[in-house]
């Protein structure tokens, strides 16, 4: 695991230069503090894990548990989700300035990921401008980050 690159409310954030055949990712470390907080990141992983492929939502590559987390004395794990690595999140992205049309063009790929999602069943319970990731190639586009956001939304 490279260095830190990231923090938020459910963990840390590390670059990985490599993991299986996926090239340049990320690894994002959660340590739940009790059981119920366990078995829910258990079930939204579940989730998403679950999810098909889809061009405006992250997509996770594995899930890693590390027992030894703490030197093995934590009474609950860390547990690492490896995803694909994007540029930035849309907060960075909106500090160093976007063009009206790029910021259309990113409301529409949260749009169509947040239907993408209730297409399958799911809510993201988490948006905002940190789980909006931002890349530039020839063009920008911008997904969400459903790890550890995502519920089953059970209709009435």
């Amino acid at each position: 695991m490279g260095s830190e690159i990231g923090r938020g409310q459910y963990g840390v954030v590390f670059a990985c230069s490599n993991w299986g055949n996926h090239g340049s990712c990320v690894a994002k470390s959660v340590v739940p503090p009790d059981k119920r907080h366990w078995n829910d990141l258990a079930l939204e992983l579940f989730y998403t894990l679950n999810l098909p492929s889809f061009d405006h939502v992250v997509r996770i590559h594995g899930v890693v548990i590390d027992h030894k987390y703490g030197d093995g004395l934590s009474e609950f794990p860390s547990v690492l989700i490896v995803m694909e690595r994007m540029n930035r999140d849309l907060y960075a992205a909106l500090k160093k300035g976007l063009k009206f049309h790029v910021r259309i063009r990113i409301a529409i790929d949260v749009i169509q990921g947040l239907r993408f999602l209730h297409s399958q069943g799911l809510i993201h319970r988490d948006v905002k401008l940190k789980n909006v990731l931002v890349s530039w190639y020839s063009f920008c586009r911008s997904k969400l980050c459903v790890c550890v956001a995502a519920s089953r939304h059970m209709p009435k």
